[in-house]
């Protein structure tokens, strides 16, 4: 990567492990530049900084809008569900189209579990209700949690459960506690 690509991704990116911002630095041992996180240069990854609609559905829009956002713009949400194209219209692993009565169960185990499925926070796999990863962040934003999302690859008994064929690539969330608090 060049280093004026270094430097746009400073500005459209932020670390994988802990949002930190990323910084372009001097390699002297391999004699070149390389993007680190500012906040902990051993963190490895970047990922693209979240739009106002991930803000939103991961519960932090107050944090980048000012106080009040989010209930607005979830109440928004609620009144307005076709602006915000995060109501899940489809099975996401059948493909099959979710009826109204679908999706009034999937609402009745959203509010359950404290999630909002105006904001994309719940979905049907398999025919099965499940969290999404914004509803993770959604959940720990609300317990005061910093948390990171990330996928892994399934085991045997998981493969199983969700009924993946032999061979095909298959990845399940996996939630973990942020140890390192960034800056903000």
């Amino acid at each position: 990567m060049e280093y004026k690509e270094m430097r746009e991704m400073e500005k459209t990116h932020v670390c994988a492990v802990c949002g930190g911002e990323p910084v372009t630095l001097w390699d002297s041992e391999n004699d070149c530049y390389r993007l680190a996180c500012g906040t902990d240069n051993t963190h490895n990854g970047f990922k693209r900084r979240p739009t106002a609609t991930k803000l939103l559905a991961r519960g932090r829009l107050d944090e980048a809008v000012g106080p009040g956002a989010q209930k607005d713009m979830e109440q928004l949400a609620k009144r307005m569900p076709e602006r915000f194209n995060l109501l899940p219209k489809t099975d996401n692993e059948t493909g099959v189209v979710l009826s109204p009565l679908d999706i009034l169960a999937l609402d009745t185990f959203a509010e359950k579990v404290g999630l909002n499925i105006y904001l994309g926070h719940v979905g049907l796999y398999f025919g099965e209700p499940r969290v999404t990863i914004d509803g993770y962040y959604y959940l720990a934003k609300k317990r005061g949690e910093d948390i990171s999302v990330y996928a892994l690859p399934a085991n045997v008994d998981e493969r199983q459960q969700y009924q993946i064929p032999d061979g095909a690539y298959f990845l399940l969330p996996r939630v973990s506690e942020v140890v390192t608090r960034c800056p903000r």
